[in-house]
């Protein structure tokens, strides 16, 4: 089995989240929907917008059921559908962890953005993240 450090991982983290209750990022898939569907020349293609909108609703609401089973296409030849699932089912990855604390640095300072951290990485929400972004970042093709 390939990538056996990234799927314990993903599935610890997973198993965390889905303890928690974490659903993933859910409100941005709607918004990425509505601005796509304002655009005229995609307009005939809103029920398709719909119904792929719809779908990752429902993978982002499972949170960590789609961390687990992204890491378990990780073992498989499905590496990239495996960290897509993954980032949505974590729903915050490395990218937007970095963007929440610096606008916690820019509105409060760097303390408070410490504080933001560490207390955001001692949740069983938290842990689950980071578990699950490091399981994406650790996964390789295999050779």
């Amino acid at each position: 089995m390939r990538n056996k450090i990234p799927f314990l991982l993903a599935l610890i983290g997973g198993i965390l989240l889905w303890i928690a209750g974490a659903a993933g990022s859910v409100g941005i898939v709607g918004t990425i929907t509505q601005i796509l569907a304002s655009i005229p020349e995609l307009a005939p293609f809103v029920d398709i917008l719909n119904l792929i909108s719809y779908i990752l609703l429902i993978l982002a609401g499972l949170g960590g059921i789609t961390v687990i089973g992204g890491g378990l296409l990780m073992t498989t030849d499905r590496l990239g559908t495996g960290k897509f699932l993954i980032g949505i089912g974590a729903g915050m990855g490395l990218i937007s962890l970095i963007i929440q604390i610096a606008q916690n640095v820019y509105t409060a300072g760097a303390g408070a953005a410490l504080d933001l951290f560490l207390a955001t990485a001692m949740t069983t929400t938290g842990i689950g993240i980071i578990l699950s972004i490091i399981a994406r970042r650790t996964a390789r093709k295999p050779e």
